[in-house]
Parts: structure tokens; C-alpha cells; sequence
């Protein structure tokens, strides 16, 4: 079954202010069994020092936190986790903690990904930058490691530029709010393994931008014979495995403290 995006995703949710937000929480959705779920998380206030953690209301959500760009200004976040029992009236919550700002202002959407094997390790290849321009297109830094893969990107500027746009060929939503998120979230289907990946940023607005982006490969799982042997855990235990067959994992703790820097 190959992967593909399923409807079953909650709308996005703002924290809508450039104050102490702790936690955003989402409205609620029901979805199948069987999914893996990948959260965009967008900050248009950051600062050095600063975490984010996600949490369920099921409880039964073991989240990843793979791939980012985290610094002083924009900050975004790629993470994943498989939902394995359906769910009614689910929610997700992103909490944040600041670091060195006490202003911060974030959103986040959450897609819902079928054609997934739970007992497989489900992210590949990741990638990230910062840059300027209008349009701005990033280098093609991520290179798809399997073929068929859908490929996630985060983007949020650091400006007053309205009408976020990606404009390379990707499903994409713009996110934006009255005080400082400015940005984007959507994925590109890419049939070939070994593919260079990357996005052009366009906003219908004029002026100068400061883009942050990061981006992550979802796998199409292997055919049972050619699993490499990953099993996720029964429970949900204080640290996140270290997968073996990755080498572009940021290991983070449950508690959603990133122990890799994005740039």
C-alpha cells in the first residue's frame, strides 16, 4: 500500500499572541488505526535555548523529533509518531519552552499518513536551512533514501511578508496569524529513491524575508523479508531507541528536549 495522506487530521491551531503561550492544544479529530501522524511546527518568535514537546491525548503516541531548525528568530519542527489504536475526539499538544524569550507565538498541523508499517522505522533522509529572498528556493540538500517516500517541509519567516506560497511542485497550506507566524507546511510524493529534494518559497507579498525551513523523508516500508529488524516499543519508556538503520535521527527524550541543533 503505498503512503499517502489521510483526511482524518485536525485543523490548524495558533497560539495567537506574541506572549507566555505554554502549551497550544488542537481541536479534536477521530482517526483509523494504523496511521502515522506528523506535526509541523512553526515559531515565528524564537530564541536560543528554546525546547517543544508533544503529547497525545490518547496517551499511546510515541513521538519522534527528527528533524529541525532551531535558533534565534524563526524556528521550525518536523514530528512524527504512530497512532496504533483508532481514536475518537483525539487531541495533540504542543508545549513550548522558551528558552531566553518570554514572547513566543507558534502554530502547528498535523497530517495523518497511511500505507505505513507500525513495526518499521518510518523516517529517512532530513534537511534544513536558513536563507533570504523573494522568491527564496533552498538547496536540494535532502536526498530521498527509498523510492516512493513522501517528503515533509516546515517554514516559517522571520518577517512581515504575507502570502506564503511554495511554489516547487509540493501540496502545501500557508499558516498565519495576526502577530508573527508567517509560513507553510505541506510534502511532495517522490518516486525515485536518490532524488534531491527542495522547495521555493514565493510570497505574493513584496519586501525582504527570512526564511527558517527543515524537511523530512517518510519511508515507504520495506517488504517483510527486507525489514531491518526495528520493533517499536509495547510502552512508552523514558528515551527515545536509537535506531540502528538511521543516521539522520535526532535522538530526543520523551519529554520532547531536542539533543540536536538544526543548523
Amino acid at each position: 500500500m503505498a503512503l499517502a495522506v489521510n483526511a482524518a487530521a485536525p485543523t490548524i491551531a495558533y497560539s495567537g499572541t506574541s506572549g507566555a503561550v505554554p502549551s497550544l492544544t488542537s481541536g479534536t479529530f477521530s482517526p483509523p488505526a494504523g496511521l502515522l501522524l506528523v506535526a509541523v511546527i512553526l515559531d515565528g518568535t524564537s530564541s536560543l535555548g528554546q525546547t517543544i514537546k508533544v503529547s497525545d491525548s490518547t496517551g499511546t503516541v510515541y513521538w519522534y523529533y527528527p528533524s529541525e531548525r532551531n535558533e534565534w528568530g524563526p524556528a521550525t519542527w518536523l514530528v512524527g509518531g504512530f497512532l496504533p489504536n483508532a481514536a475518537t475526539n483525539m487531541t495533540i499538544t504542543v508545549a513550548v519552552n522558551p528558552g531566553n524569550n518570554v514572547n513566543i507565538d507558534y502554530a502547528f498541523k498535523v497530517y495523518s499518513i497511511t500505507g505505513v508499517t507500525q513495526g518499521q522505522y518510518p523516517f529517512g533522509a532530513i534537511d534544513n536551512g536558513r536563507g533570504a529572498g523573494n522568491p527564496y528556493t533552498t538547496p536540494a540538500g535532502l536526498v530521498t533514501t527509498r523510492a516512493n517516500s513522501l517528503v515533509f517541509f516546515a517554514c516559517e519567516d522571520f518577517s512581515t511578508v504575507t502570502g506564503e506560497q511554495e511554489t516547487s511542485g509540493s501540496t502545501y497550506v500557508a499558516m498565519a496569524n495576526a502577530t508573527a507566524v508567517i509560513g507553510a507546511a505541506g510534502y511532495k510524493a517522490v518516486a525515485a529513491a536518490g532524488t534531491a529534494v527542495g522547495w521555493t518559497f514565493d510570497p505574493t507579498g513584496t519586501g525582504t524575508t527570512d526564511f527558517a525551513w527543515c524537511a523530512l523523508e517518510i519511508l515507504e516500508p520495506l517488504a517483510a523479508a527486507a525489514n531491518p529488524g526495528y520493533s517499536p516499543p509495547t510502552t512508552i519508556p523514558t528515551n527515545d531507541p536509537v535506531d540502528p538503520a538511521s543516521t539522520s535521527q535526532l535522538v530526543a527524550t520523551k519529554s520532547g528536549v531536542q539533543t540536536g541543533y538544526g543548523g
